[in-house]
């Protein structure tokens, strides 16, 4: 993935034939800089998430074309087992 601003990324991925597909998405976070939503290009919320205590996420995917952000608390990758 490709990040062009904070709140924008490019992503590329495969079609079932094996077509690579690039998609742009916009990341919206909340106050304390936590993504919480991403959207389309088209506008539709591609995915959505709520964290728990300690930054336990909870993801609620609604566009399985797009790939899942791996940005998230604070805005950085969560990278735990």
């Amino acid at each position: 993935m490709l990040y062009l601003h904070a709140s924008i990324r490019i992503s590329k991925t495969k079609d079932s034939g094996g077509a690579i597909v690039t998609g742009v998405s916009t990341l919206h976070r909340d106050a304390q800089g936590l993504v919480r939503t991403l959207t389309t290009a088209a506008g539709f919320e591609a995915e959505n998430t709520l964290y728990r205590p300690y930054g336990e996420e909870t993801i609620d995917l609604y566009d399985l074309a797009t790939a899942p952000e791996t940005k998230g608390y604070i805005g950085e990758r969560f990278d735990a087992p």
